[in-house]
């Protein structure tokens, strides 16, 4: 308890800018939510996915209707006609198509913003007992040295000597600390030099800390590769549409201006009706560009299948010498739990926290945190 107090004085009287720092401990859970309220990757992926939906509308929508009028004036205006209407552009067989790449490129950008997220947190999550760990690790140093100082500190030949060491040794937690504690909040991206949170206390030599060694995102990286495969495939039907006429068609109002052959004016309406005639350009370049995207994203799950799975074989067999070296250091700390020798519980909590230090260590690497 003194040793703990100690290191909350060595770490928590720090001063930013000559103002205190302010120290929050977070749960856990309150970690990820921090990480992910802070995260500009999750940020962006929410505002990307937004934007997917109203992508959406926007490839549904109807194209607007448009005024026509053909105004005739001066002396040709008689025997002419004066015409004002509306006409309809319509879209054949594209719209549909549109709307439903439109839905599959939306899905891959939730799915993404939900791989984001599963990231972030297990991120935290390493990153969470990777700090409580070197918090526990900084404590039964300070506690071993005090406790080795206080056997040789009656000796008045080293005293001084002793004294310098403390000095010293404090300095060096204090160092540590303010490292384990800064990547810490690295990882909750959080840089203020005014708030500073940190882990709540937890017995890290009674909880289960056990996960896969890498994020397995296998699932939903599949999901986003076979959305863009789909997407792909329907990019070809919408290009060869594209060699479909469209049309327009409307009427309106018509007035004709009465001549010396007929001293009276007309008044009746009009119909029109057109389409595009797709012959000098054939999309036939865009179609097969279209083709090869289909294939290229083919080639990208096949790839993506053969490489996930050797490189996750050979993350569980390092990750399996890790985990056996932490279990027979879990073994030695159950047994000598209810020794009075403070130099075996010294040597047996060390090997157990330091074993936990390696697996975290992995997963931070192995998961580029």
């Amino acid at each position: 308890m003194i040793c703990f107090f100690i290191l909350h004085i060595l770490i928590f009287n720090n001063k930013a800018d000559g103002q205190d720092v302010k120290i929050i401990p977070l749960s856990l859970e309150q970690a990820k939510t921090k990480a992910k309220q802070n995260n500009p990757l999750v940020l962006n992926a929410k505002i990307d996915f937004e934007i997917s939906k109203n992508n959406i509308e926007i490839a549904d929508a109807l194209r607007n209707p448009k005024i026509v009028s053909d105004i005739i004036y001066g002396r040709v205006s008689r025997g002419n006609t004066n015409q004002v209407g509306i006409l309809f552009p319509v879209e054949i067989a594209k719209r549909g198509v549109r709307k439903d790449i439109a839905k599959d490129l939306s899905d891959i950008k939730e799915l993404e913003m939900l791989k984001l997220t599963q990231q972030t947190e297990y991120k935290v999550y390493n990153a969470y007992f990777l700090r409580l760990t070197e918090k526990n690790q900084n404590l039964l140093e300070l506690e071993h040295f005090n406790y080795l100082l206080e056997k040789n500190f009656e000796n008045e030949e080293y005293k001084d000597l002793l004294i310098n060491k403390q000095k010293n040794f404090y300095e060096k937690i204090k160092e540590k600390e303010n490292q384990s504690v800064k990547n810490f909040n690295k990882i909750l991206n959080n840089f203020s030099r005014e708030t500073v949170y940190d882990v709540k206390e937890i017995d890290i030599f009674n909880i289960n800390i056990y996960r896969t060694p890498v994020l397995d995102t296998s699932e939903t990286d599949k999901k986003i590769l076979n959305k863009q495969i789909d997407a792909a495939k329907k990019n070809i039907k919408l290009e060869k549409h594209r060699r479909i006429p469209d049309i327009e068609f409307g009427g309106g109002f018509a007035f004709e201006y009465g001549d010396k052959w007929y001293d009276h004016n007309n008044v009746g309406g009009f119909f029109s009706f057109d389409f595009n005639l797709p012959s000098l350009n054939l999309f036939g370049a865009d179609i097969r560009n279209a083709e090869l995207q289909y294939e290229k994203a083919k080639l990208k799950k096949y790839e993506y299948e053969e490489s996930a799975q050797n490189i996750y074989e050979e993350y569980i067999y390092e990750f399996t010498l890790l985990k056996n070296n932490f279990e027979e250091a879990k073994k030695n700390l159950i047994k000598y739990k209810n020794t009075t020798n403070k130099e075996i519980m010294y040597s047996v909590k060390k090997d157990y926290l330091d074993s936990l230090y390696e697996i975290f260590s992995f997963y931070s690497a192995k998961n580029n945190i």
